[in-house]
């Protein structure tokens, strides 16, 4: 009697564990539904990845400058922020430059330093390095700069891009995402956000 009530118990368990199971019809509704959502959201967290890159190049940049006003004011001397390539010099023996080519962009790298001959040039000797920027994201693109080549912040804190004494713009962009780098005169810092044409 008591094995044919365990069978019964046996019996009723399974109909109910094959009650809480799925068919696979249901599962592949869920998984088909779950394919859609992923697609969906894609290409809005590409477009977060990339505005973060392009953010924090241009954070990176804006960092930069900062720091070689600070210099300027602190140290009392002219300190320059060059785009270089060269930026591998810097672990080597070889002394990092400035590039004037206009292929170089500053996403490629930059240099900052104690300015004490000719304006925008580092000499090895004279001109001490504060400084190694690094290439910044790839796939990260310079598009406009009126400074082109360099930036020199004064010991009054003031700015002069490559001889431009008005106010300079540094324009990067990562399609869609785009950021203006602006120094005024004075060497106020304003960064404007926008998308790339």
């Amino acid at each position: 009697m008591s094995s044919a009530r365990s069978i019964r118990e046996c019996r009723n368990k399974a109909r109910r564990g094959a009650l809480i199971g799925f068919t696979l019809i249901e599962l592949l509704v869920t998984i088909s539904v779950l394919a859609i959502l992923v697609a969906l959201a894609a290409p809005g967290f590409e477009n977060i990845m990339t505005n973060n890159r392009v953010t924090g190049a241009t954070n990176e940049l804006s960092a930069a400058l900062n720091l070689a006003r600070s210099e300027a004011i602190k140290r009392g001397r002219t300190v320059t922020v060059c785009k270089s390539s060269d930026t591998a010099a810097a672990v080597t023996a070889t002394t990092p430059a400035c590039d004037t080519d206009t292929a170089a962009t500053w996403p490629d790298g930059w240099l900052i330093f104690v300015d004490q001959g000719t304006q925008g040039t580092r000499d090895g000797a004279n001109d001490d390095l504060i400084r190694v920027g690094q290439p910044s994201t790839r796939n990260l693109i310079q598009t406009g700069s009126d400074f082109a080549e360099f930036i020199s912040f004064f010991p009054n804190g003031s700015s002069s891009a490559s001889g431009v004494l008005a106010n300079a713009t540094l324009t990067l962009c990562m399609t869609p995402a785009q950021r203006q780098i602006v120094i005024s005169r004075t060497g106020q810092i304003q960064i404007i956000r926008g998308t790339c044409p």
